[in-house]
């Protein structure tokens, strides 16, 4: 996780094969979030490669809404959650 103002931001975050699908992806997300929130960040921005429609359309389950900003490199997209209430992102239900 890396922070840039209030901003905290996950540019790689990868489970094996053979551990997808048993939670181990949304744990990793739970623990760069509560960094996040130990960082007093408004809101944290994942980084996905633009290849992936399935884990997308999963960490938008979670709360992440994709970002209308161009992402930094080409070949990934940017989607952002809110980590408090009143944040400029969507606040997490508590």
């Amino acid at each position: 996780v890396r922070v840039e103002g209030a901003v905290g931001h996950i540019e790689l975050l990868a489970v094996s094969p053979e551990m997808r699908g048993k939670g181990v992806g949304r744990r990793l997300l739970d623990v760069a979030e509560l960094l996040c929130r130990a960082e007093d960040c408004a809101s944290v921005r994942l980084w996905l490669r633009s290849d992936e429609p399935d884990l997308q359309q999963a960490c938008e389950r979670l709360g992440y809404h994709p970002r209308t900003a161009a992402p930094a490199n080409e070949g990934a997209i940017a989607l952002e959650k809110g980590l408090i209430s009143g944040g400029y992102a969507e606040a997490i239900p508590a």
